[in-house]
């Protein structure tokens, strides 16, 4: 038989392991919804844009350090050649 996974498990997983990272706290659970945020920034940024738009992974860590008190809400910022990719991922704004 044929092992199922399931895509909310992949996504918890990597949330657990980067509040855990970057913060210390060992589950979701116990996490408020802005650390929750940073970590979903974080796995969206490392985990699928990274792979999608074939980000250096070396800059990623500077581009995530964008986000901060006086950020205008932006959450992530990243150059590639002439192109610049940034947003406000955890103000809700789309």
């Amino acid at each position: 038989m044929e092992e199922v996974i399931k895509i909310q498990d992949i996504i918890k997983d990597r949330m657990n392991y980067y509040l855990k990272e970057d913060l210390g706290i060992t589950s979701i659970s116990n996490a408020n919804s802005r650390q929750i945020g940073k970590a979903f920034t974080k796995f969206y940024v490392k985990d699928v844009l990274a792979f999608i738009c074939n980000f250096d992974g070396d800059l990623i860590d500077e581009g995530l350090s964008a986000d901060g008190s006086d950020d205008i809400d932006i959450d992530f910022i990243y150059q590639n050649a002439n192109q610049f990719f940034g947003y406000p991922f955890c103000s809700g704004e789309t």
